[in-house]
């Protein structure tokens, strides 16, 4: 009568001592030790995390997959799909990589899902970065930031991503209006404000030089032409800015 009661108190008491293998085992023999559905769904979202700890990939996918069934609170049902939808076997295998990605857009075309697509687009651009593909990463991250209202962690996350991967890539004015685009507060343990600061900076002054650059070519290409091309090219813009 007591089994589930001892298996539960087992399972905390390896916990306390961060033997974490131990503590799947017996807190998967007291799930039915729980109180409520909500409670199981809780044990079984931490076995999950418990069993991705250890490598065991295919047990995590099948406990968030229950935890996700048997949870009534949303946001835990959308973090267990979330890290389901993550579960890798091997990081080094496109194809898992592109699997992971495809279960998460199918998520974020849920209606269900639509206050959250923030977060799933974020994942994705994550699994992306691994493959690693930075085109669709950054499509992904400007995906997120499009949906998200008020969840400033994700969004500044997102707008870092975006500013270090144009800065590495040589887009300057957009690494810079990245950049510019996010909204420190004091929880960002990510970021280096100084050394940000100083690219930003940096980042500043290139651009004003680089427009100042385009615009002068710009205008030496009109220059250049004859009359005839340059009153065509001119008249072109002018249908182009009425239009």
């Amino acid at each position: 009568r007591l089994k589930s009661d001892l298996e539960e108190v087992t399972a905390y008491w390896f916990y306390q001592q961060n033997m974490y293998d131990s503590v799947a085992n017996h807190l998967q023999k007291a799930l039915d030790n729980a109180d409520s559905k909500q409670d199981q769904s809780r044990w079984e979202f931490l076995l999950a995390q418990l069993y991705e700890m250890n490598g065991e990939f295919d047990n995590a996918s099948k406990y968030y997959g229950k935890a996700s069934t048997h949870t009534v609170n949303l946001v835990m049902d959308i973090q267990a799909r979330l890290n389901d939808a993550k579960m890798l076997r091997d990081l080094s295998d496109p194809k898992q990589l592109d699997n992971s990605i495809e279960n998460l857009l199918k998520m974020a075309k849920k209606d269900r899902f639509e206050n959250y697509r923030d977060i799933i687009y974020y994942s994705a651009a994550q699994l992306a970065l691994q493959k690693p593909d930075t085109i669709a990463t950054k499509r992904f991250l400007i995906k997120s930031v499009s949906y998200n209202n008020e969840n400033i962690e994700t969004r500044n996350k997102s707008f870092f991503q975006l500013g270090n991967i144009s800065y590495s890539e040589g887009y300057f004015r957009d690494a810079y209006s990245f950049y510019d685009s996010l909204k420190l507060t004091n929880e960002e343990d990510y970021i280096d404000e100084k050394e940000l600061a100083k690219r930003k900076d940096a980042l500043g002054n290139m651009v004003v030089r680089i427009s100042a650059i385009e615009r002068e070519d710009s205008l030496q290409k009109v220059a250049a032409l004859s009359p005839a091309e340059r009153d065509a090219y001119v008249k072109k813009i002018l249908r182009t800015l009425r239009k």
